[in-house]
């Protein structure tokens, strides 16, 4: 019995195209590495192509297709303000995050809770790259 925990609390290693593709089906192991090793060689680049695609997703919410006719317009403020708001909106909701953990008795700090919220956006990431063209056609 007790091998089995000792094997379960060992964090495994994951080469970078490993995190991409495990987070899909172990996402649980995935995260427990990305925390134990404070892994964070894409966590910038995520959260800048998170915020990039909440911005097309937010303006073919708001019909901005129909609103602006330059539809190079559209895509310059989408990857310009996307891009710049994503820092300090994923820093902001990792230190409210953090900040109410601690009512909790948490011990995760801002950092480490901006680089798993970063990892933890992959999937919206990839659903929205996906979604967003099947939208603009209909």
């Amino acid at each position: 019995m007790e091998d089995i925990l000792d094997n379960y609390n060992k964090s495994e290693t994951f080469s970078d195209k490993e995190i991409f593709t495990k987070i899909w089906f172990t996402p649980r192991k995935v995260f427990k590495f990305i925390n134990d090793t404070a892994y964070t060689k894409f966590a910038g680049i995520i959260i800048v192509v998170a915020g990039i695609s909440n911005a097309f997703d937010r303006a073919s919410l708001k019909n901005m297709g129909e609103k602006q006719e330059n539809l190079w317009v559209i895509i310059a403020m989408c990857i310009i303000f996307g891009g710049l708001f994503s820092w300090i909106t994923y820093y902001l909701y990792a230190a409210i995050l953090s900040w109410t953990g601690k009512w909790l008795q948490g011990v995760a700090n801002t950092s480490s809770l901006l680089n798993i919220i970063s990892y933890a956006s992959i999937p919206t990431i990839i659903s929205l790259i996906i979604l967003i063209p099947q939208i603009a056609f209909f």
